[in-house]
């Protein structure tokens, strides 16, 4: 029987509707994330914000790293601690938003996923699984949240130096 959004029970059992707030609060959180990385470069590019739109991440993160060999040292050390921050944390919410979550409770969960090359600990690891408590999930909520402040700050700080030193 279809849950009310029409998932079947036999895809991923009784998934307790509050389990799936919690990935979407994570889901959403990294979108936002991306969005301010995109905010950012515009604050560290000259050129026009339609020519980074749509980018992954990955590839604003580099254009970013790039483009920080031109601005005062303190900001470049602030800002490649904030990206040092993000890598992780988006590592922490694409765990959660690619993992598989066989009937899931929010008191402990399991996840698993099948893994690529790089980030196998043996070639013979194709799959990852790992319980996830509710404690987990909330800690990498706080991370989201908190890294998503720091780069709006940051990028807020490379429009003040922009604007101050024109």
């Amino acid at each position: 029987m279809p849950d009310s959004y029409g998932i079947p029970d036999q895809l991923f059992g009784q998934v307790p509707g509050q389990f799936y707030a919690v990935v979407g609060r994570v889901t959403m959180l990294g979108a936002l994330l991306e969005q301010r990385l995109l905010e950012l470069l515009w604050a560290v590019d000259d050129g026009p914000p339609s020519l980074h739109a749509g980018k992954p991440v990955s590839q604003l993160m580099r254009f970013i790293e790039e483009r920080l060999a031109s601005q005062p040292d303190d900001l470049c050390a602030d800002a490649r601690e904030v990206l040092s921050s993000v890598s992780l944390v988006l590592e922490d919410r694409n765990a959660i938003v690619h993992s598989l979550w066989p009937e899931p409770t929010l008191k402990i969960a399991f996840s698993w996923r099948p893994r690529t090359l790089k980030r196998r600990a043996t070639a013979q690891e194709g799959m990852q699984g790992e319980f996830v408590t509710r404690q987990d999930l909330r800690a990498v909520i706080s991370k989201l949240v908190l890294v998503n402040e720091q780069t709006t700050a940051l990028a807020q700080r490379f429009h003040s130096r922009r604007a101050t030193s024109s």
